[in-house]
C-alpha cells in the first residue's frame, strides 16, 4: 500500500491543527504561572524575604516564607494586580471564609459566592485580613478554590503554632 504525497500532507496538517490548541493552552498556562511567580517574588523582594513554598489556584497565588514567618499573596484581577504581604508574627489564627447563598427557585442549591483565606490579627481591634481566592461576580466558576484555601489554612496554622 502506497500512501500518496497529498494524503500524507493533509494528514500532517490535520495533526498540526489538532495539536495546536493544546500547545497554545500549555504555553499560556506556563506564562501565567511565571507571571504570578514573578509577582510573588517581587513582593518577597520588597520585604526582604524569599518564596520558599508557593501554589496557584485560578487567578491567585500564595507564597510562604517559613524563616520570616510571612504569607505572600498575588492575584490578577480585571482592575489590575493585587498583592499583599502578611507578617505572621502579627496574626493569631487563620481560617477559610466561605460565603454562600441559596439559589433562586425551588432547587435548594447552595451557591458559593466568595472564598477567602482569613487571617485574624493578634490585635483584637484590627480587622481580619482577607485574601480573596474566588468571587462569583467575576463570572468564573469554582475550580478547586475551597480545597486550595483549606490546604493553605492548614499550612499557615502550622506556621502560627511554631512562632
Amino acid at each position: 500500500m502506497e500512501m500518496d504525497l497529498g494524503t500524507g500532507i493533509i494528514g500532517l496538517i490535520m495533526v498540526v491543527l489538532f495539536a495546536l490548541p493544546f500547545v497554545l493552552d500549555a504555553r499560556s498556562r506556563a506564562k501565567r504561572k511565571n507571571d504570578m511567580l514573578g509577582g510573588l517574588q517581587a513582593i518577597a523582594q520588597q520585604h526582604q524575604c524569599t518564596v520558599e513554598q508557593h501554589e496557584y489556584c485560578g487567578d491567585a497565588a500564595l507564597g510562604l516564607d517559613t524563616k520570616r514567618k510571612a504569607v505572600l499573596f498575588f492575584a490578577k484581577r480585571e482592575a489590575g494586580h493585587l498583592s499583599r504581604y502578611v507578617d505572621l508574627n502579627t496574626i493569631r489564627a487563620c481560617r477559610v471564609g466561605n460565603t454562600t447563598s441559596a439559589s433562586k427557585g425551588d432547587s435548594g442549591e447552595v451557591v458559593t459566592e466568595r472564598v477567602e483565606l482569613c487571617l485574624v490579627p493578634a490585635d483584637k481591634n484590627a480587622h481580619d485580613i482577607r485574601l480573596e481566592l474566588f468571587h462569583s461576580g467575576t463570572g468564573a466558576s469554582l475550580n478547586g478554590e475551597l480545597q486550595f484555601a483549606d490546604k493553605w489554612a492548614r499550612l499557615v496554622t502550622a506556621q502560627l503554632k511554631h512562632k
